[in-house]
């Protein structure tokens, strides 16, 4: 009976690593918490922070998963409304499960979720907004993981993929909060002056930032592809490469490959790092924007409004973006955009 099932326990599986992911990052966030809450100091200046991200999490958790499962039964009903009367006659015999195996087996969810959300310009411009923010979070990640010691962080990485994006970075925000950096786990600090005095290991810049690069270049030909036979392979080229700025390390490399700089050292690298990637994510919001003004009368925000209640996989995609936003405005204002103090966050 169970050699009958094929399709079903991969989405089975997809939603147990969703629930592993989230769980394995929630109790690194209890663990360190644990170390951190005895702290006066980091409970007057950190524990606002926790608390926010927290319910950033959980506001994005809700508001883009309503919408997955909204659009898992979309899906199912397209599909049922497409079987000849001899399927439906089957399907009426069938036991829940096989209903469900039979659906998955004809539906390629991941791609049609995706070809959904670049159909038109507006959805393209959500589904944009999201590819760019994981790019440039691809970056923070591998930074801020290497800084605060904190272990495979490529999991938040396949966490935002497999569940959302906002939702894993929220989780890892609030992991940073609970976090020390690697230098206050060895050292004594005595002063405002002393808490840069760490150092920051600093991978070489083609790896670091190359496939950044590749991944936005990819994200822009996606549209273009869309319902050929392109598609897929496209779309995969920054699903995997986004992982590599967050697995570097010096133990994966060889010897001489990066180097170990003074943190306000690498804190001044970095800054010039996410100007550059600032300017050109505006240039590619400002290019995405003005052809959406070109091509189509009416009120631009009135048509990216009514683009986020289309479809249940744009729906949940743009709700994905809001939520991106919100994350990095809170994290940005915490640290009043200064680089160098979000590298010494914790002490």
């Amino acid at each position: 009976m169970l050699q009958e099932y094929h399709s079903l326990p991969i989405l089975i599986f997809y939603l147990s690593l969703a629930s592993a992911l989230a769980g394995h990052a929630c109790l690194t966030i209890y663990n360190r918490y644990q170390t951190c809450k005895s702290n006066v100091q980091w409970q007057s200046k950190h524990s606002h922070k926790l608390v926010l991200f927290i319910l950033l999490a959980c506001a994005s958790l809700a508001s883009t998963w309503f919408y997955m499962f909204a659009f898992f039964a979309h899906s199912y009903r397209s599909w049922r409304g497409q079987c000849t009367l001899a399927q439906l006659h089957d399907l009426e015999r069938a036991s829940l499960p096989m209903k469900g195996e039979l659906w998955l087996r004809d539906t390629k969810l991941f791609k049609q979720a995706w070809e959904t959300v670049s159909e038109t310009p507006e959805r393209h411009w959500w589904s944009g907004q999201i590819f760019l923010f994981t790019i440039a979070w691809s970056i923070f990640l591998g930074v801020m993981g290497r800084r605060f010691n904190i272990p495979r962080v490529w999991t938040y990485m396949l966490l935002g993929q497999v569940v959302a994006i906002s939702f894993a970075q929220s989780l890892f925000a609030a992991t940073v909060v609970v976090s020390l950096p690697r230098q206050s786990q060895s050292t004594s600090r005595t002063g405002d002056d002393s808490r840069a005095n760490g150092t920051l290991w600093v991978p070489p810049a083609l790896l670091e930032l190359g496939p950044v690069l590749i991944s936005l270049l990819s994200a822009a030909v996606v549209p273009l592809v869309a319902h050929t036979s392109y598609f897929m392979p496209v779309l995969l080229i920054p699903h995997l490469l986004l992982f590599v700025p967050g697995a570097l390390s010096p133990g994966m490399l060889p010897r001489g490959w990066g180097k170990s700089q003074p943190v306000a050292v690498a804190a001044r690298r970095y800054a010039r790092v996410f100007k550059w990637l600032f300017a050109i994510l505006v240039v590619l919001v400002a290019q995405s924007t003005y052809a959406l003004t070109a091509t189509v009368e009416g009120s631009l925000w009135r048509r990216l409004l009514s683009a986020m209640s289309e479809h249940p996989a744009v729906s949940s995609v743009s709700w994905d973006v809001v939520c991106c936003f919100l994350v990095v405005v809170s994290w940005t204002a915490a640290h009043s955009g200064d680089v160098q103090e979000m590298l010494v966050a914790c002490d």
